[in-house]
């Protein structure tokens, strides 16, 4: 949702929403509804529930800079956000998307730390978990997402390296993964996910906001390369930052008005 309340509608699955107003793939429709809420510099937002449900909860946080988290609440019909701020000198997002698990909401550190907040208790607690500097040092993005009923994050480096890892949540400990088994990840600066393969070859892959030329472009994880559908080696890549993955699953636009 924009300042004005946006909300940008897509009808089938898969579709990959540029920064401009455009759709690179597939249909879009966009619906003004102006939305009076009082705003918040939140960095990032996820929902707890689908926006169609009326027990849906937005939680916005906003991490770093001033050495405390800020992490919002706004309930449907609600027009003011409840806030709360928590001490936060040793954390910094390196994930814009928190991520709904197991009751909790987990936050990727930029180091692999991880934040969690419990909506419960309304409390915020971060598990250290880091990597080696020269690691850390070589990322430009992280993301993380739910697989098959485990965290895991893809990090991609500056050297177009992809690194995979699960959390193990019982240590808080990261461990290297080669498979996605029968899904496919689709990862975006504002949000990611996994499905099942439904085409014979396409699973064990990772989509990125990324294209060769005018096709989109995947990574393997079977082969440590990048491929596209018209080359496997796909040169001039070009990642469109202000984009995301969306799937809707609504059946009506006034299901989408809060």
């Amino acid at each position: 949702m924009g300042e004005k309340g946006r909300i940008v509608d897509l009808p089938l699955e898969g579709a990959l929403k540029g920064g401009k107003g455009r759709i690179v793939s597939r249909s879009w429709d966009s619906l003004d509804e102006g939305l009076d809420i009082i705003t918040h510099d939140f960095t990032s937002v996820c929902f707890n529930l689908p926006p169609t449900s009326k027990d849906c909860l937005v939680i916005g946080f906003s991490c770093g800079g001033d050495a405390t988290t800020k992490i919002g609440l706004l309930r449907r019909g609600q027009r003011i956000w409840d806030t709360y701020e928590y001490d936060n000198a040793s954390f910094r997002p390196g994930s814009p998307s928190p991520v709904l698990f197991n009751g909790m909401y987990y936050v990727l550190g930029i180091r692999g730390n991880i934040g969690v907040f419990d909506l419960k208790n309304q409390s915020w607690e971060i598990f250290v978990e880091r990597f080696e500097p020269e690691f850390v040092d070589s990322l430009c993005q992280s993301y993380l997402l739910e697989l098959d009923g485990e965290l895991v994050a893809v990090f991609f480096s500056i050297h177009n390296q992809v690194y995979f890892y699960s959390l193990d949540l019982t240590k808080m400990v990261w461990h290297s993964r080669t498979s996605t088994g029968d899904k496919l990840l689709y990862v975006s600066y504002t949000s990611a996910f996994s499905r099942r393969a439904t085409v014979k070859g396409m699973s064990n892959k990772i989509y990125f906001p990324i294209f060769s030329g005018k096709n989109s472009v995947f990574y393997s994880l079977r082969t440590k390369r990048f491929h596209s559908f018209d080359a496997d080696h796909p040169n001039k890549m070009r990642e469109l930052r202000l984009s995301t993955w969306i799937e809707p699953s609504f059946e009506r636009h006034g299901q989408l008005i809060w």
